[in-house]
């Protein structure tokens, strides 16, 4: 069975740069001067936007078994709700972290993160009816969570037959731990009718197609580390969403 190991349990806060009102007043101080088209455009340019940020600074190592399904599959960070009324204009992972393993990597260089075993998925957590509080610590998703009974569902990537979450980022297999800082905004969709996982082959970055556009209010974003071999060790996370009011 895949199993954690947890320093101290991670300690979720939410900061914002801008918060939801802050941004709404501002529109409404210019609407009291301007038509509301050239407000949006002034808005746009500055970026005027609400940030909302949840960090998890505590230390988890995760790694798999060697019993059948053993691949490690842990929720470690779930935001805030996407406020009503919003527009979600993107969405930033950073992300610390570091393939451990007692193996000697060296010949893996240029392929640090196409041979990487270890890696980070995002979800959407959607409300259903009376939602309740979800687990402020790491959640072990191969031990049957029952999210519905909490009044949640999790929310693929709605193209992907096979139910897959969207890939943000794999680790590197070089030694030292690394930052990563995965941005995801409004794509065009391209009419492309099936899901795409793959990761940049330089960086380990995911491409993020269509993420933004399944969002809704009310919804969270969930991100998973996962680990096929080896370990998982992840030193800090933050996911920050910003949003026009």
């Amino acid at each position: 069975m895949a199993h954690a190991d947890l320093s101290l349990s991670p300690r979720l806060q939410s900061n914002a740069r801008l918060s939801y009102r802050d941004v709404v007043e501002v529109r409404h101080m210019f609407l009291s001067k301007l038509p509301h088209e050239l407000v949006n455009i002034i808005l746009e340019m500055a970026q005027c936007w609400a940030y909302m940020s949840t960090e998890c600074n505590s230390f988890l190592g995760i790694r798999a078994s060697n019993s059948p399904n053993s691949t490690a599959n842990f929720m470690i960070s779930i935001s805030e709700p996407i406020p009503e009324h919003t527009k979600v204009k993107s969405v930033r992972f950073r992300i610390r972290s570091q393939e451990y393993s007692s193996e000697d990597r060296s010949s893996t260089f240029f392929w640090s993160h196409y041979l990487s075993s270890t890696w980070f998925e995002a979800s959407i957590l959607r409300p259903s009816g009376i939602p309740r509080p979800l687990p402020r610590s790491a959640i072990n998703m191969n031990n049957p969570l029952n999210l519905r009974k909490l009044g949640w569902t999790e929310i693929c990537n709605p193209r992907d037959r096979n139910g897959r979450r969207w890939q943000v980022q794999a680790n590197s297999t070089e030694s030292l731990p690394k930052f990563h800082s995965v941005t995801w905004e409004p794509t065009i969709d391209a009419g492309e009718a099936t899901f795409d996982d793959r990761c940049d082959l330089k960086t380990g970055k995911g491409s993020g197609l269509g993420f933004i556009q399944t969002l809704r209010a009310g919804d969270r974003i969930a991100l998973i580390g996962r680990a096929s071999r080896h370990q998982n060790h992840i030193y800090s996370t933050e996911i920050e969403i910003a949003c026009q009011a």
